[in-house]
């Protein structure tokens, strides 16, 4: 039971530390969490995917009804059924008007169905059942029947898996309805299937068109949904190419985050140091937070002179955090008088969960403040060494 509770303190630490150090970027965060959680689902990496979608629920993140359907979907493939049941519970009891409710009833029929309980079979399962049969043994008629189910009023989860069946036949009208369907912002539901479909397919065609659609569209939600298939696709090249060539802000941005999100520190070290990147250096030193980038954030922390991004670049050595971060931390710390950097030192390490690091600042810091700080952050974490140090001071030791 104290281990589990430790360990609930941590995970409890750790979404204050975030919410405090991130503030507005929390958000940025939480969509690299996201992002992450669909890699590991496309790599069939579920027991990581499982952990990330349940970090992502513990943020209260704005897609708390995605991260629940996704943690059910990845506790299933670990073979925690019942876990998964009562995941898609909670999700049907705190979002009752949420988009993933179908997808969450057809999961919750498969998951049903493999343990041999007996459930109704209603009209959206038989239709998804006849998808699987086109899907099988694909017929000259199939590209009709799929067009006209899509052009219907079929469920959410319907017409996606009518959209995946489509691009596995091997028909050029097929691929040719989809493009269209990827480059028409008036049907969004459908254009966000369909851009995602041509992603996961990763074809040399598929790759061409979502840049054709992307250079001649002038709609921003567009453009982002393309940039995040690339991510699903592994194009890291060509992401790295728009999140060089973009113009629009909020789009160089996506891309230099999804960049980030596909661990591509070394490119964003070059970004960062490039001067045409001079108004996108927080966005490059989140990216790197987010893409295990501890290194290359050691590196511009060793070099940058401006306090803020340093500041900034501290913070993100918090998240990025390895083994090998902690004592670099204790020694940014003793180099740097700048009571910011300091701060941002302590938020790090209390992500780190760093205990000792945190006590040592405790006993020698005679800033009042900065001690203060140390001090609220040591008494969060719950762990033995924390929890040895207070016991001394309540037994009246120094």
């Amino acid at each position: 039971m104290k281990a589990k509770f430790s360990q609930l303190c941590k995970k409890k630490s750790l979404a204050i530390a975030i919410a405090l150090m991130l503030g507005g970027q929390t958000v940025m965060a939480q969509e690299g969490l996201y992002e992450k959680g669909q890699i590991q689902l496309d790599n069939k990496e579920y027991k990581a995917a499982r952990d990330t979608f349940a970090d992502l629920v513990q943020t209260g993140s704005a897609k708390q009804d995605a991260a629940l359907y996704w943690l059910a979907y990845s506790q299933f493939k670990n073979g925690y059924d019942q876990r998964a049941l009562n995941t898609l519970s909670q999700l049907a009891r705190d979002h009752s008007e949420s988009r993933w409710l179908d997808d969450a009833a057809a999961l919750k029929i498969e998951i049903q169905d493999e343990n041999g309980q007996s459930i109704d079979v209603d009209n959206e399962e038989m239709k998804l059942y006849a998808l699987n049969s086109l899907m099988n043994s694909p017929s000259e008629k199939s590209f009709g029947i799929l067009k006209k189910l899509l052009a219907g009023n079929s469920s959410k989860q319907v017409k996606n898996r009518a959209l995946f069946v489509l691009s596995q036949i091997n028909d050029p009208k097929a691929f040719d309805f989809i493009s269209v369907l990827a480059g028409d912002s008036t049907n969004t539901q459908l254009q966000e299937e369909a851009i995602r479909v041509l992603g996961i397919s990763g074809s040399e065609q598929s790759m061409t068109q979502l840049i054709n659609i992307y250079r001649s569209s002038d709609n921003e939600a567009t453009k982002i949904k393309i940039l995040h298939s690339y991510m699903i696709a592994g194009q890291s090249e060509q992401l790295i190419e728009l999140a060089k060539l973009e113009s629009n802000p909020v789009l160089k941005k996506q891309a230099i985050h999804l960049v980030g999100v596909m661990s591509n520190a070394d490119v964003l070290l070059e970004m960062y140091r490039s001067a045409e990147f001079k108004d996108f250096r927080s966005e490059i030193l989140h990216a790197l937070a987010i893409g295990d980038g501890a290194e290359a954030l050691l590196e511009i922390v060793n070099s940058e002179e401006d306090q803020q991004l340093l500041t900034e670049a501290v913070q993100k050595v918090g998240i990025s955090g390895n083994d090998a971060t902690a004592g670099y931390l204790a020694k940014i710390y003793q180099e740097n008088d700048n009571s910011e950097v300091r701060k941002a030192v302590i938020q790090s390490l209390f992500i780190q969960d760093d205990s000792a690091g945190l006590s040592n600042i405790v006993k020698t810091e005679n800033d009042p403040v900065l001690k203060r700080e140390a001090l609220q952050k040591l008494s969060l974490l719950g762990s033995d060494e924390s929890l040895k140090f207070f016991d001394d001071i309540l037994n009246g030791e120094d």
